[in-house]
Order: C-alpha cells, then sequence, then structure tokens
C-alpha cells in the first residue's frame, strides 16, 4: 500500500513539473548575496511569466541589457510614468544602472 502511495505522489508531482515548465515556469539557485535575507545564497527560486503587471516592492527575475547572458532577481524599487522599471538588490548601495519594460 505505501509504495502504491508513495507511486501515486511521484506521479502527481511530476505532472505538477510538466505543468509548471509547459506553461513557462523556470527555477534558478541565487549566486550572489545581493537579495540579502530575503534570496540567501543557494536559495531555489521558482519563477512564472508576468502579464506585464508589475509593481513596486515585487521581486523579479530578468536578464539585464548590459549582460543578456545573465540572469538576475532584484526588487522593483520605482516604475517611472512611461512604464521604466528601476531595481536593485537588497543590499546593493544603488540603484542598477539600466531600467527594464515591463514582459522583456
Amino acid at each position: 500500500m505505501l509504495l502504491i502511495a508513495a507511486a501515486i505522489l511521484l506521479a502527481v508531482l511530476l505532472l505538477a513539473a510538466l505543468v509548471f515548465f509547459i506553461t513557462g515556469g523556470r527555477w534558478f539557485v541565487v549566486q550572489t548575496p545581493s537579495m540579502g535575507e530575503t534570496a540567501p545564497v543557494g536559495t531555489l527560486i521558482l519563477t512564472t511569466p508576468t502579464n506585464g503587471q508589475v509593481a513596486v516592492g515585487d521581486i523579479i527575475t530578468f536578464r539585464p541589457p548590459t549582460s543578456p547572458g545573465e540572469v538576475y532577481t532584484h526588487g522593483i524599487i520605482a516604475i517611472s510614468a512611461d512604464g521604466a522599471i528601476s531595481t536593485r538588490g537588497d543590499i546593493n548601495g544603488a540603484t542598477d544602472p539600466w531600467q527594464l519594460r515591463a514582459g522583456s
């Protein structure tokens, strides 16, 4: 009986992972301390695509325009009237040197 329950649980978890990836979900492991206690080094981050609706205080994962081969996870600290998004890591002393656009 325990073996059947374990097999069912495994099947459900695999199905959930498949749906997560098919719908655009991804995972990342935090590599740097820039997010401080919010997401310490080694934290597993699960991400899903947004519908373009983000707000100040949201934590987002993105490819910065200056380093498209890298992936950052930082908080949104401002959104300008024209929709430009400013980000910063929790323990970084300065705002990131780029601006993002929702959906990019």
